[in-house]
């Protein structure tokens, strides 16, 4: 049976949704922090994944990882949501006080600080978060504005196919080696070459 992701969603919760969350008092189906994959669910496992204003609290470092594991439990047939403020629209609006609101808008640059989890810790940008589902294997992805709020994007996808990543493909090709290359002994590999 197919499932559907909240993943982040913290107080956000959703009937009909298995929630995944980080933050234990926020009650979730399933506690666990997505900057350590794998998400202890089965691949090809969701019929939907959402990750709402989640992706900006999390360090980009942790992003291209995080998008890999989302891209492995989302079902060929299934869609992925994710919105996140799109920081030059943000930061415009801070800049210019869009509708007398500087408060507003600086609560959207740098979340809301209500917990410890509430903090925007990356500036989002819809051409960069594209440019990594394609690397991890998304496609038919489409970026709109959010509904109602024209600031923040919401972009969804399906699955596709993961194209190899650098290293995985001079292992293979250069090394013939498909193990991790922590895995690997390699003085030895050295010693074949």
């Amino acid at each position: 049976m197919l499932e559907k992701y909240n993943i982040g969603g913290g107080l956000q919760k959703i009937e009909g949704y298995l929630n995944i969350d980080i933050d234990p008092d926020m009650k979730p189906d399933i506690i666990h922090d997505i900057t350590k994959p794998p998400i202890p669910v089965e691949e090809n496992s969701a019929k939907q994944i959402l990750f709402i204003h989640v992706i900006e609290h999390i360090d980009k470092w942790h992003h291209f990882n995080i998008l890999m594991d989302l891209q492995r439990i989302l079902h060929p047939q299934g869609v992925i949501y994710i919105a996140f403020p799109e920081f030059e629209k943000v930061a415009m609006n801070w800049i210019t006080n869009h509708k007398g609101n500087r408060t507003y808008w600086e609560a959207a640059i740098f979340g809301r600080g209500g917990n410890t989890y509430d903090r925007h810790v990356a500036a989002m940008s819809s051409i960069e978060v594209q440019e990594m589902m394609l690397e991890v294997g998304f496609s038919n992805i489409k970026i709109t504005p959010e509904p109602g709020q024209e600031f923040n994007t919401l972009i969804s996808a399906t699955k596709g196919v993961r194209l190899p990543t650098y290293e995985e493909h001079i292992n293979k090709e250069v090394l013939g080696v498909t193990t991790p290359m922590e895995k690997l002994n390699l003085p030895d590999l050295y010693k074949a070459l």
